[in-house]
């Protein structure tokens, strides 16, 4: 209960949990101590956090230009290449973890990051890489 765990593809997981057992802790100690007035305006403060984080978070999503995908390509060779061509159209791929490979021949999956310059939107974006002689598939995680 209240772990924070961070996976080798640097996804956290249980952050928020983890948060609110100590901010609830927090809150019993100056309860404890007699501090009501800091204990009040804590709580106030918490509930204003849940109830408008979610609208802060999908705002900052939405206006965003680093996107973490799987991308899946025809070979090894197409992968090289499309990488090299989408940086030229200003979107760079990083953090490359090779999911599945058969051989140098057969095709590809990875997981990355790819970051967009910050004009471009998000359907031109996908759609650009989607063009891209090579590639099979994107999805975004």
């Amino acid at each position: 209960m209240g772990t924070i765990i961070v996976t080798g593809q640097r996804h956290v997981s249980g952050l928020t949990t983890a948060a609110s057992l100590w901010t609830s802790a927090c809150i019993g100690l100056a309860v404890g101590i007699g501090f009501y007035s800091g204990a009040i305006f804590t709580t106030l403060g918490l509930i204003l956090v849940f109830k408008y984080a979610k609208y802060i978070e999908v705002y900052v999503e939405e206006h965003s230009n680093t996107y973490d995908v799987y991308m899946e390509f025809e070979n090894e060779d197409k992968m090289s290449m499309v990488i090299k061509k989408l940086r030229e159209e200003d979107i760079m791929i990083s953090n490359v973890v090779i999911i599945k490979k058969r051989s140098k021949t057969q095709s590809v999956v990875i997981q990355a990051t790819m970051e967009a310059a910050k004009w471009k939107a998000r359907h031109t974006v996908f759609r650009e890489v989607r063009q891209q002689e090579g590639v099979i598939s994107v999805e975004e995680i």
